[in-house]
């Protein structure tokens, strides 16, 4: 092989040499920057891990919490239906009343009726706690709204419904009544 042949050899294997080198150089800085990047990911998916940890404990508390409360709201749907059921214990229902003068004074009225119900007896005054017409006014063509009527002393309440069962059909004022518990 001649000398020229030979310093042409070695030239390429010494460009080769550098060019590997560099390749190599290449690859372990990218390597570097790769094993860097892992690191970091390593660091965030421990970080997520960890609050995955940590809200996993506050999901069981919250669901705790859920669990308490609707038991809370049972209870208190439960309470707040015997205190309407509690409320409506004093009340009656008077159906057939009609509209008219009385209606200025529908207090004065009920416990007229109360006292015709309760017969010469009923020297004791009636505490009405309060009274009204059932829903929206109605036309005249229309049987009138009920009226309802609180009184603050439930034995003569009951009293007055039972009485006024027994004087069935109950007439007041030229007009067919009925009482009824609410």
């Amino acid at each position: 092989m001649s000398s020229i042949t030979q310093t042409i050899l070695e030239g390429l294997f010494t460009s080769m040499r550098e060019d590997l080198k560099a390749v190599k150089r290449n690859l372990l800085h990218d390597l570097e920057e790769v094993h860097l990047e892992l690191e970091e990911v390593g660091e965030r998916v421990a970080i997520l891990e960890e609050h995955e940890t940590s809200r996993d404990g506050e999901i069981v508390l919250l669901q705790q919490e859920i669990i308490w409360l609707q038991e809370q709201q049972i209870e208190l749907q439960a309470h707040t239906e015997d205190l309407e059921d509690h409320s409506r214990q004093n009340n009656i229902h008077i159906r057939g009343a009609p509209t008219g003068a009385e209606e200025k004074d529908i207090i004065l009225h009920i416990r007229s009726l109360f006292c015709q119900i309760l017969g010469d007896d009923s020297d004791k005054d009636i505490q009405i706690d309060r009274t009204h017409r059932m829903g929206p006014p109605r036309p005249s063509h229309v049987s009138p709204a009920n009226i309802l009527v609180c009184i603050n002393d439930f034995p003569l309440k009951e009293s007055i419904l039972e009485l006024a069962r027994e004087q069935h059909p109950l007439k007041f004022c030229g007009h067919s009544l009925l009482l009824y518990q609410d």
